[in-house]
């Protein structure tokens, strides 16, 4: 079982809670974390005592109202879902107790959502592109969603912070399509979220204020290998080309060694460049990551799982937002077709926003729906197509593209000359 190797500070590995559920070992069932026993300060917890080698399986179970939203803490890379694969090493722990006797191993923690159409006190990282009027602005940003149906904003890193709203409003449509609102005082639909809230999408399509902005979770701990592998990657920006050509859009591949460095190489450009080049990047403890290729930097977050990375560039001479996913083996018109709610935005001025539906049918087709955009349009229509790989690449019309390898997540970018530079952000509809 591939398991995460972890040194542990004097033999101890705590197991901490967020939100309302317990942490079980599947094996033996010796190991865990009931709620009251974490609420209480039990050892069993709080020390979660090493002696030898094991492998191990802990398990997340939600209690009724609430349900698994992630962990935080060094999973394998093949955890899946509510199960976090760990193997302890008790020689590395030993040595590590003698060497470093003072530092203690971040503890595991199980992260539970309520089940029900607000969050509470769940914190995020996000970032945004936006503009008001023919002014572009991009940032990283603190988002705090609170179990009164709102969320507010701090500022980590902005072109322009006086341009941000600070605070709005949301509502949660988990029966129908996971459609979020968004506004002060009223909500109107403004765009998706996963079922378990661990990435949301929304657009700003109202009045002089246009943007679209990702939000990830905030973790507590990230894993160094969390970017290695092969990737798909779309990137718009308000970037000028050196021929005096307005607006930048790339499509990509990655290849990243899990070390903060690898290669990319272009498949669409909009000024028609092509060839491979160095790619870097840095991951930091929250989850928020910085992606470096060409002078350029997206700086946002990457997924609990690996899968996804979202991010805008914040420069002083450009505004941008962008997207990677992880590329899979067995992705089909089959396993691809289904209907995903998102954010839409074009590089314009003003900026153009939308709300937006895609459907994929097994049969290739891949219809565009606008639900609503900045230009005051709402439920227009049109015929498309759709092209899959097996690794996760997609075409639709004029666009390239990728899907996460567990078919939740999907970008699509505008990167050919002679287009416009837009993106879009999906996720599957929840059922």
């Amino acid at each position: 079982m591939p398991a995460a190797v972890l040194l542990l500070g004097a033999c101890r590995h705590p197991l901490e809670i967020q939100g309302q559920g317990d942490i079980i070992e599947t094996a033996s069932g010796i190991r865990g974390c009931a709620l009251e026993e974490f609420q209480a300060g039990i050892g069993r917890c709080a020390n979660n005592a090493v002696d030898g080698n094991e492998d191990l399986v802990y398990r997340a179970l939600p209690r009724p109202g609430w349900r698994f939203s992630h962990w935080d803490g060094a999973c394998a890379a093949g955890s899946s879902g509510a199960d976090c694969n760990i193997s302890y090493d008790q020689s590395l722990a030993d040595f590590w107790d003698e060497n470093f006797p003072d530092q203690t191993w971040p503890a595991l923690r199980a992260v539970f959502t309520q089940d029900g159409d607000t969050l509470s006190g769940a914190r995020y990282n996000a970032s945004q592109f936006g503009g008001i009027g023919g002014t572009s602005y991009a940032s990283l940003l603190d988002a705090l969603f609170d179990n009164t149906g709102s969320w507010r904003y701090t500022v980590q890193q902005a072109t322009q912070p006086d341009l941000l709203i600070s605070r709005r409003e949301y509502r949660y449509d988990r029966r129908n399509r996971g459609l979020v609102g968004s506004g002060v005082g009223s909500t109107v639909e403004a765009g998706a979220a996963t079922g378990d809230f661990d990435l949301v999408t929304l657009a700003d399509t109202e009045g002089n204020d246009t943007s679209v902005t990702y939000y990830m979770p905030k973790r507590s701990e990230t894993n160094p290998n969390s970017f290695a592998g092969s990737w798909y990657c779309g990137h718009i920006s308000t970037r000028s080309s050196p021929r005096g050509q307005g607006g930048y859009a790339r499509f990509f591949s990655a290849q990243l060694n899990g070390s903060g460095s690898g290669s990319f190489t272009i498949i669409a450009d909009r000024w028609n460049e092509q060839g491979s080049s160095a790619i870097g990047y840095t991951l930091f403890e929250d989850g928020t990551a910085r992606l470096n290729y060409l002078g350029l930097q997206l700086t946002g977050s990457i997924s609990a799982d690996g899968n996804v990375f979202v991010g805008s560039e914040i420069a002083s001479d450009a505004r941008g937002v962008g997207a990677c996913l992880r590329t899979s083996s067995n992705n089909t018109l089959n396993t691809v077709a289904g209907t995903y709610y998102g954010t839409y935005v074009t590089i314009t001025s003003p900026l153009f926003t939308a709300v937006t539906q895609r459907d994929f049918t097994r049969a290739g087709g891949g219809d565009l729906t606008i639900r609503r955009d900045s230009l005051g349009n709402r439920n227009r229509r049109f015929g498309d197509y759709v092209l899959v790989g097996f690794s996760g690449q997609l075409q639709t019309g004029s666009r390239e593209g990728a899907i996460s390898p567990d078919g939740q997540v999907v970008f699509l970018i505008d990167a050919r000359e002679g287009e416009l530079p837009s993106f879009s952000l999906y996720v599957r509809e929840n059922r």
